[in-house]
């Protein structure tokens, strides 16, 4: 039986209570059982059917209703994970794992199918940290298309939310480029090499640092460009 997820209710007559703890604990038991078929599955596959389930059980299958509740306001998943912790943990569930997943979930959705067959969990993580819908699917392109690493995403995205916050003062914020092309400046300022260093490189590396150098001159190029203009 699906249950209607009305979580701030509760209901008054001792009759409606005992129906709907019936209910609920049947629901509980039911997600759980679901939940545990999923365990043992790829990671990303479990942590996108993991997700699936928790936002269509207690949250309608809406992102709002999920991400825009306070963590700790009484709700039906509240409920559950109190009520089901030790199963939760038994499986590999805990808390923080199963609101990982449901954030990395949320992402996952949004994301054309090419682009999701290539993401894992930790990138999908990363990019929930973006408000911007649109700018989460053009990092997970970006990423995915480059083979960044997870720590290269997460500096990108967190340049992007410093820039984003307020200032306090009124004043808006430098564009992400600002500090970025400060902040490369600086780490190639301590460049040292030497030709027979350079030289002693396999051809692959050679490749790949030409590929990287290409790449960085042609978003300096594009910024200049647009500085000029």
């Amino acid at each position: 039986m699906q249950l209607s997820n009305d979580d701030d209710k509760f209901t008054t007559t001792a009759t409606q209570a005992i129906v709907t703890a019936e209910q609920i604990a049947g629901q509980y038991d039911r997600v759980v059982a679901v939940l545990r078929e999923h365990c043992g599955t790829a990671v990303i596959r479990l942590a996108v059917n993991v997700g699936r389930v928790v936002i269509d059980e207690f949250f309608q299958g809406a992102e709002e209703n999920f991400v825009d509740r306070n963590r700790y306001k009484e709700t039906r998943f509240a409920d559950f994970l109190r009520e089901r912790a030790d199963d939760l943990a038994e499986i590999g569930l805990a808390e923080r794992t199963l609101r990982n997943y449901v954030h990395a979930f949320l992402v996952w959705r949004t994301l054309p199918a090419p682009v999701q067959e290539a993401s894992n969990v930790a990138t999908l993580q990363e990019l929930s940290r973006l408000k911007n819908p649109l700018r989460r699917v053009a990092l997970a392109h970006e990423s995915t298309e480059g083979h960044w690493p997870v720590r290269k995403l997460r500096e990108v995205i967190d340049v992007e939310i410093e820039s984003e916050a307020p200032t306090g003062d009124g004043k808006p914020k430098k564009p992400a480029v600002y500090k970025a092309v400060a902040k490369a400046e600086k780490l190639t300022r301590s460049w040292t090499y030497t030709s027979q260093e350079l030289a002693g490189l396999s051809k692959r590396e050679k490749t790949t640092m030409l590929n990287h150098a290409a790449s960085l001159r042609a978003r300096l190029d594009a910024v200049e460009s647009a500085l000029r203009a």
